[in-house]
């Protein structure tokens, strides 16, 4: 049994619970309040893969600030642009609904990776967003995410930072990846676990607030 110790509104509270298992693709990587690394404040990683090798995941919280120009044209029909993780962040990845037809690895049963190598074909995107505008009433393009860079952790890495505390394992949904403000993704995955994981929403972004 793993104890956190917090502060909340000037108090001390002990947050216990048991030790976090490892995540499976789908599932979501929450970092703990106590996290202060840039990088891993207060984030929330989708899973794309995990096993003997390591875990894969992009940051479903981190906008990406784009220069007027900087991306092809088909690109920009992405819901978000985000920045997926320090590593590789020159290479892309896209996720979106499998209904559009350039799905590759279904992570979620609404929730895929995307062939960027297709949709970037002449003409591919357009025939895409006409294909899915016919089954849907209410929007005229499909819902995906673009992710510059991706997070990466050896297997014992990811291990050892799990039994020290720093991530909590969640069941993702598809609305948390393609739906939902990148901004309130942390608190809103958070809010809807078990006692006592749901307190960390609440705690204050700045520890001095306390």
């Amino acid at each position: 049994m793993h104890t956190l110790v917090v502060e909340i509104f000037g108090a001390d509270a002990i947050l216990s619970r048991p030790a976090a298992r490892m995540p499976e693709p789908g599932d979501l990587l929450v970092s703990a309040p106590s996290i202060t690394d840039p990088t891993w404040r207060r984030v929330v990683v989708l899973t794309l893969a995990n096993d003997t090798d390591g875990a894969v995941g992009v940051i479903l919280n981190r906008r990406a600030a784009l220069r007027g120009g900087s991306l092809p044209a088909w690109l920009t029909t992405a819901e978000e642009v985000l920045i997926g993780g320090p590593v590789a962040p020159e290479g892309l990845i896209g996720i979106g609904d499998p209904k559009s037809g350039v799905a590759t690895s279904m992570i979620l049963p609404e929730v895929a990776i995307m062939d960027l190598e297709r949709m970037e074909s002449d003409g591919a995107i357009q025939d895409v967003t006409q294909q899915v505008a016919r089954e849907s009433v209410t929007s005229a393009t499909f819902p995906w995410r673009l992710f510059a860079g991706y997070a990466g952790w050896g297997h014992q890495q990811l291990q050892d930072e799990m039994e020290r505390g720093d991530w909590a394992v969640v069941a993702g949904t598809s609305s948390d990846v393609l739906n939902c403000d990148p901004d309130e993704v942390w608190s809103r995955v958070l809010l809807r676990q078990s006692h006592p994981i749901n307190l960390w929403a609440r705690l204050p972004d700045d520890p001095d607030m306390n």
